[in-house]
């Protein structure tokens, strides 16, 4: 939800799939695995994925965090998600799959 919220704080369009539709992460789990994973959600609901080279500030990559796949959002060389204990900061260029322009 971490990328679904900024981007709808940036352009008012909510991409979330399942707001308020689950009461913990491993219902959260359930929900993305019928429907292919984050990979998916993003695909159907921002379009074709670019690659994550050309993605600027405020677009969605695909990333891993903490071994998951994750969606965070571009901050220039950095991608920021979600983590345990609060924000996460990566390095664009280790961890980026794709992107989607947002």
């Amino acid at each position: 939800m971490f990328a679904a919220d900024c981007v709808l704080l940036l352009t008012g369009k909510d991409f979330a799939e399942f707001r308020g539709e689950y009461e913990d992460a491993r219902r959260a789990a359930e929900l993305l695995l019928q429907v292919g994973g984050v990979e998916a959600i993003a695909t159907r609901k921002l379009g074709d994925p670019i690659p994550w080279q050309m993605a600027q500030r405020g677009d969605v990559a695909l990333v891993d965090i903490e071994g998951r796949p994750t969606l965070a959002i571009c901050d220039g060389a950095y991608a920021v998600g979600p983590g345990d204990n609060g924000s996460v900061y990566l390095l664009m260029d280790e961890c980026a799959r794709k992107a989607w322009s947002v």
